[in-house]
């Protein structure tokens, strides 16, 4: 089935494939302390929260869990101001691929978490 030139069974995969660790409105209940970084959720969290609801589906977390990873960013290389060398970098993919995008973020997050206490 198409709409609006969009195969919708896909789409419907494609947004299941992004869950496959996790029931429907499971995440939030079952692990609240849980967060979903993207940069930006406005953006990205609202991409998948649009289609999602088209589908029928429900996204595995509520909208308090979601965080900004620009502003994580942000704040690591604020508190590294004071000793540069804290801050551990990740290199840049050469060009745009989301999955690798990804990759990086978490990356850069998981060498510079003890920069920011949260």
């Amino acid at each position: 089935e198409s709409r609006h030139g969009c195969d919708v069974r896909r789409l419907d995969g494609a947004i299941w494939a992004t869950f496959p660790y996790t029931e429907p409105a499971s995440l939030s209940a079952a692990m609240p302390d849980v967060l979903v970084w993207a940069n930006s959720p406005s953006f990205d969290c609202v991409i998948l929260r649009h289609w999602a609801s088209r589908l029928r589906h429900t996204l595995p977390w509520a909208h308090w869990q979601e965080r900004d990873f620009r502003t994580f960013r942000a704040l690591c290389e604020a508190a590294a101001q004071r000793n540069p060398s804290e801050l551990l970098r990740t290199r840049p993919a050469a060009s745009h691929d989301a999955e690798q995008d990804a990759r990086d973020q978490a990356q850069f997050m998981i060498d510079n978490k003890h920069l920011v206490q949260f």
